[in-house]
């Protein structure tokens, strides 16, 4: 249950919610990018969130393993949760960077352009 909470919140946070709330001299060039397409962004410099990333791909990692251990491998906790870490783990990926796929999470006016392109 912890791993499917976990997988949930960090999909949401990192890969589904657009712009930098917090940040108020960004004046909107974050506007149009999750947080972990921010942390690939040219704006900030790749080296220094290395570490960041490599943390945000292990915690669901280890959180599946251990809820498989502990679950002691029924094939149904199995399933759900090789699915949850599928989802969080996918979107990490470096050809999965801007990719809105179907067109969900679109931001209108600045996605359309990139969205049209694909199409054609």
């Amino acid at each position: 249950m912890t791993a499917v909470i976990h997988g949930i919140l960090s999909m949401v946070i990192l890969h589904w919610i657009k712009g930098s709330p917090g940040e108020i001299d960004a004046h909107g060039e974050m506007n149009a990018m999750t947080l972990w397409e921010q942390m690939d962004s040219d704006t900030f410099d790749e080296t220094r969130y290395i570490s960041q990333k490599q943390a945000l791909v292990t915690v669901p990692t280890l959180l599946c393993l251990l809820a498989l251990n502990f679950g002691s491998f029924v094939p149904n906790l199995c399933l759900v949760n090789m699915v949850v870490w599928t989802i969080c783990v996918i979107p990490k990926l470096p050809f999965m960077t801007g990719v809105r796929i179907l067109g969900m999470n679109r931001t209108a006016g600045i996605d359309d352009m990139n969205y049209m392109k694909t199409r054609t």
